[in-house]
């Protein structure tokens, strides 16, 4: 791919995901700040690292001040041989304990902001996952905090103790030689400017690697989830073909950035030879002049030994420091993306199930209405039937029952309460839901079916008898015990929606709803389920969508839906013997 038109996708990339940007200092800020609650481990591990690098500078002027005594045979060398070894034993122990304490601290901090960000998804609306593909919500709780867990572990201690020492050998130096220390701070200067300069491509090229790499990951998730479908429509080649187009164009951004890297590192690591060479162009003349101490010339030579080890490590690190802070970018992104409303002093009481619709409107961001002026009622113990073509409206107003999305103008009334001030947590914990798409964890058959209630084998047996899967269970080798894969890989679509049945029946909801909750079931266990549906259901308020409209022929109340519009509503006769009504054309259309 050729790097103008890399360098133009690029560009929209970066401005298409809309993260807030921030400079270096925010960065490191914010990302201090998720280890707000493990500071003072962090701090305290970082002192002992601190101290480590004091108790080397210290061993370095002993050393200085030995050598010294060497050349002009003067006593005590034995106790500045002691002390220099001493020093630098306290040195490697420190920075032991420190780096032990600094692995520890990082694992808490981690595993907190891996805590905080599942919590926070708990509580994002099921909007922002319409609109926000798997892969990237998977990419950032995974490789972003990797970026971030890499900051901790290995940069952020390390950083602070090569800028550490760095600082106090250059202050070392100034105090021991002012003249002599400010041109070797002078000579560091370029190195600084050039790093200082070239940040700014590397952080750019490593936003655009990470939205490639989102973008790639969530293109796995699509296809993988997606894999029946593509074998059985021989999708391979076609798949193939666009995911390698995502791999290349992630692949040259990669070489765009390694190659600034191969660039930076080298050049930073030639700059600060200069230091060393003036020290030995210039403190080497003065030590033959008699004008400096040879002693003065040793520990300024050390500390330049001592000033290269920290300077390569910072630009070693650059990339790895950047990495860190554009996925600090991504990670605060997430933390800012606009909460479910929740208010502590919403109605939490027990749901009766009374339900009315006034002039609902809604949309899904888009120009046009889904819902337009939806308005009924549905008396508590009714069974209400949502009947119409696909995309006529019907799932979307079941979904704004549980609170699931917004509505932009109307109102609902529970139990003649506005919807908007109920607590979400109480309605929904009243309400089951079951559609044709069954979530199913893995785990066992029992943990599937009770999902953290409190429910004992015993009370799952007879709903298991009550429901007429006495064979079906007996199918699965070790019963309730038996695993289940994840999506319910290992057992059908029709056991999956029993086990649906299962779970919402146990968690004896005063609401029920059911969008095409049967499709994947036989008509003889329809009919079985129905009429335990029913009997459990008997002062209960039913929902239920169907395209099979003999399902809803015994409900209470049956609305016609077209165009985000209730255009008919009354019972199956009723409905049957208005002349050309819009649910007998239905009726006719799908031959029941």
């Amino acid at each position: 791919m050729k790097r103008n038109k890399l360098k133009k996708l690029a560009k929209n990339l970066v401005h298409e995901e809309q993260i807030e940007h921030f400079s270096d200092l925010q960065g490191v800020g914010y990302l201090l700040s998720l280890s707000r609650e493990h500071y003072h481990r962090l701090m305290a591990a970082i002192f002992l690292l601190v101290c480590s690098v004091a108790s080397l500078m210290l061993a370095v002027r002993v050393l200085g001040t030995l050598l010294q005594k060497l050349s002009e045979q003067e006593q005590g060398i034995q106790t500045l041989v002691l002390t220099f070894l001493a020093l630098e034993v306290v040195a490697a122990a420190l920075r032991y304990f420190g780096s032990v304490r600094t692995i520890a601290a990082t694992n808490s901090i981690l595993c907190h902001v891996r805590i905080k960000l599942f919590q926070k998804l708990t509580r994002l609306p099921i909007s922002y996952y319409d609109q926000q593909p798997s892969g990237r919500i998977l990419s950032r709780i995974t490789t972003d905090v990797e970026g971030v867990e890499h900051f901790f572990a290995n940069i952020l201690a390390r950083s602070l103790c090569s800028i550490l020492e760095i600082l106090l050998i250059i202050v070392a130096m100034l105090i021991i030689d002012l003249h002599f220390g400010l041109i070797i701070v002078a000579t560091s200067i370029p190195t600084l400017l050039f790093t200082f300069v070239l940040r700014q491509p590397l952080k750019f090229w490593l936003r655009v690697h990470k939205k490639l790499n989102a973008i790639v990951l969530a293109r796995f998730v699509e296809y993988i989830n997606g894999f029946e479908i593509i074998k059985s429509f021989n999708l391979t080649g076609w798949c193939s073909a666009k995911l390698n187009q995502l791999i290349q164009n992630n692949y040259h951004a990669h070489l765009i950035l390694q190659r600034w890297n191969s660039f930076i590192r080298p050049t930073i690591v030639i700059l600060c030879q200069l230091p060393v060479f003036f020290i030995a162009l210039i403190g080497g003349q003065m030590v033959l002049e008699n004008t400096l101490e040879l002693a003065i010339f040793v520990s300024f030579m050390r500390f330049c030994v001592h000033l290269l080890a920290p300077v390569r490590s910072l630009a070693h690190d650059i990339q790895v420091i950047q990495d860190a802070l554009t996925s600090a970018e991504r990670v605060r992104q997430t933390f800012l993306e606009h909460e479910e409303k929740q208010s502590s002093d919403r109605t939490s009481r027990p749901v009766r199930g009374d339900v009315r619709f006034n002039s609902i409107y809604m949309d899904y961001h888009r120009d046009k209405n889904v819902l337009q002026g939806v308005s009924f009622h549905a008396k508590q113990g009714m069974k209400i039937g949502l009947v119409g073509e696909t995309g006529a409206g019907k799932t979307s107003t079941v979904n704004l029952i549980p609170a699931l999305y917004n509505y932009t103008q109307g109102d609902i009334l529970i139990d003649g309460i506005p919807q908007t001030q109920w607590s979400k947590e109480c309605l929904r914990k009243h309400i089951g839901y079951i559609n044709q798409d069954v979530v199913i964890f893995h785990g066992t058959l029992r943990e599937n079916i009770i999902c953290a209630q409190q429910v004992n084998d015993d009370e799952i047996k007879q709903l298991i008898q009550r429901l007429n899967f006495e064979h079906r269970l007996a199918s699965f080798p070790q019963g309730l015990d038996s695993i289940v894969l994840e999506h319910g890989q290992n057992i059908s679509a029709g056991e999956r929606q029993l086990i649906a049945f299962m779970r919402m029946m146990l968690k004896n909801p005063q609401i029920l709803i059911l969008d095409e909750a049967t499709a994947n079931v036989d008509h003889t266990y329809e009919t079985a389920i129905h009429k335990t549906l029913f009997k459990l259901m008997a002062d209960k308020t039913c929902f239920i969508i169907a395209h099979r409209l003999a399902t809803v022929r015994k409900c209470d109340l049956i609305l016609v839906f077209k165009d985000g519009h209730i255009v008919e509503q009354g019972t199956h006769s009723k409905l049957t013997r208005q002349p050309h009504s819009y649910y007998s054309h239905l009726l006719t259309a799908m031959g029941d």
